[in-house]
């Protein structure tokens, strides 16, 4: 399973001189919270997440409308994987490093995607789920009990 077949093709991207204020109002109006940092050749440089906009505003006690991007997340290459990468490779980098979100690349380094970690985890529960209903029509004695996620399954 690539990870290119799961990613999110919809990416929000933000210019790091931009304000914090413009980042939370693009965050709410695309109801996402990660936004990638673009530097001025439309690279991706850095990701925003709700979450900094919150503490660092709030903790270095940041005027939202006019601190940028720029001086609250460090310009760095977010971790990035192709898109032909496996899902089972794609969830030992996000362990292994301890990052939610992985930047997805096509053949010439582009950004394509990010997939994140809540999806992956969406995702081997399906296979989970398709694989308990296997097991219980095979062999319906064997008593796997009925979670809600496996008879959404098995009504499919």
């Amino acid at each position: 399973m690539p990870v290119g077949d799961y990613c999110r093709r919809d990416v929000g991207t933000i210019n790091g001189a931009a304000t914090l204020a413009e980042a939370g109002k693009r965050m709410k109006e695309e109801n996402t919270g990660c936004l990638v940092m673009l530097d001025l050749t439309d690279r991706p440089c850095g990701l925003v997440t709700d979450r900094d906009l919150a503490l660092r505003a709030l903790c270095g006690r940041l005027d939202a409308s006019t601190a940028t991007l720029d001086s609250i997340v460090p310009r760095e290459d977010p971790v990035a994987v192709s898109e032909t990468t496996m899902v089972r490779v794609a969830i030992g980098m996000m362990r292994k490093l301890g990052v939610r979100r992985l930047l997805v690349r096509d053949a010439e380094k582009r950004l394509v995607g990010m997939v994140l970690w809540d999806d992956l985890i969406g995702i081997l529960a399906q296979e989970l789920a398709g694989l308990a209903a296997t097991i219980g029509a095979q062999a319906p004695h064997a008593g796997v009990p009925r979670s809600r996620a496996l008879t959404e399954v098995l009504e499919q």
